[in-house]
């Protein structure tokens, strides 16, 4: 099972997710871990609790059952070119690991 704990981690930032990796691994089935990659969901916009930048993001990357940056779900950041959104996603690129999201143009038009 591939699990995203965006939900959580927007709200607690990375501190519960060492003990939802151990409950994790109490299950008769393989978890596997995405990363959260928007937290906030749109940053400047929302205080829901926590603010991952690409350090933090890139450390968790290396977390044991990591295999995925989680959904990067604000497009409009990537189109435009958002910086600190683009280091959110040079990070799992250079782990080397799988990117989930959704955007309407890649490349952006020109």
């Amino acid at each position: 099972m591939l699990a995203d704990p965006h939900e959580i981690v927007n709200v607690a930032g990375g501190t519960p997710w060492p003990w939802m990796v151990e409950q994790g691994r109490r299950l008769r089935m393989d978890m596997r871990w995405a990363v959260p990659s928007c937290v906030p969901s749109l940053h400047g916009f929302e205080t829901s609790g926590a603010d991952l930048d690409a350090d933090a993001i890139a450390d968790m990357l290396t977390w044991d059952g990591v295999t995925t940056l989680g959904e990067v779900m604000d497009y409009r950041a990537v189109v435009s070119g958002d910086p600190r959104t683009l280091a959110i996603i040079a990070a799992a690129r250079a782990a080397g690991l799988r990117l989930d999201g959704h955007c309407p143009t890649w490349p952006a038009p020109t």
